[in-house]
């Protein structure tokens, strides 16, 4: 179980855990310290990718806990 925190974030971010294709815990709105390091957070199950996102971006775009996932390669042109 990695942790995770927000070194020298300025901003609040949604950490979104996944394993094998899927969203296995969620962290919304983590909320980064001005000159500090923000919570630590670890997810409730195992977890072999993380993404993080802006703050409510999860909550805005309907994420849940057991909803699939796929990653792409885009070419930045």
């Amino acid at each position: 179980f990695y942790a995770f925190w927000m070194k020298g974030m300025r901003f609040s971010i949604d950490i979104v855990f996944l394993r094998d294709g899927r969203i296995v815990d969620l962290h919304p709105q983590v909320p980064f310290e001005a000159g500090g390091n923000g919570p630590t957070v670890r997810p409730r199950e195992l977890a072999d990718a993380v993404l993080e996102v802006p703050a409510g971006y999860a909550a805005a775009n309907g994420w849940q806990r057991g909803d699939r996932v796929r990653f792409e390669r885009t070419n930045r042109d």
